[in-house]
């Protein structure tokens, strides 16, 4: 029975590596489909909120469980982020929802391109049928964000976020209908004085 118990408590540890290791393995594919990184850390991710994105992030979007991964690159030129925490937080103080968001940083054109009408919708439409709302934040871009069905789907089928890479495509392309520009890395917000290490913006600072 001793020896039974061990057995079982031994392979019960090592099933969040497993599933951090699936997590990895399509986020690693869809990183090279971007032709960016595996973001392996919450650290990471926020850095690249901190270079990007020039609007305020949900706290739920600060917690990070043990199989918290993400990716970025670029789409169409615009920088873009894939940030996946497939187990959320629940207790008696505080509940984050399980999460997948794909941020594409964009700032407005100074001359919008103009685009056939109805083109923003049909893309709207696509990403939604793919299981994602996606909401414009002013001066910062488009979050798409995972409906809970769409979450469980890729939590339980991990290698499908490696197949994310067409609708990203479709964001970057909404982003340029609707007349926005790819971010600059290192927005003025975010930019500390010459000769110091750069500081952590309060908008996306780590508690």
């Amino acid at each position: 029975m001793p020896i039974a118990l061990a057995g079982a408590v031994v392979l019960w540890g090592r099933r969040p590596r497993r599933g951090r290791r699936a997590i990895e393995q399509g986020l690693d594919r869809l990183a090279a489909y971007l032709g960016g990184d595996l973001l392996p850390s919450l650290t990471a991710t926020v850095d690249w909120l901190n270079r990007y994105w020039a609007a305020p992030s949900r706290p739920g979007e600060y917690h990070d469980g043990p199989l918290h991964c993400g990716a970025a690159g670029t789409a169409l030129g615009y920088p873009v982020m894939v940030d996946v925490e497939p187990d959320g937080l629940s207790h008696e103080m505080v509940t984050y929802p399980p999460r997948v968001v794909i941020y594409v940083a964009a700032v407005p054109a100074l001359e919008p391109a103009a685009v056939p009408s109805g083109h923003a919708g049909r893309l709207r439409r696509a990403i939604g049928d793919a299981g994602f709302t996606v909401e414009t934040e002013p001066d910062a871009g488009l979050a798409a964000r995972a409906t809970p069905p769409t979450v469980e789907e890729l939590r339980h089928n991990p290698a499908d976020l490696g197949n994310l890479g067409p609708l990203i495509s479709n964001l970057a392309a909404l982003a340029a209908a609707e007349g926005a520009a790819p971010a600059p890395a290192d927005l003025p917000a975010h930019q500390s004085p010459a000769g110091t290490a750069p500081a952590r913006d309060e908008r996306h600072g780590l508690a």
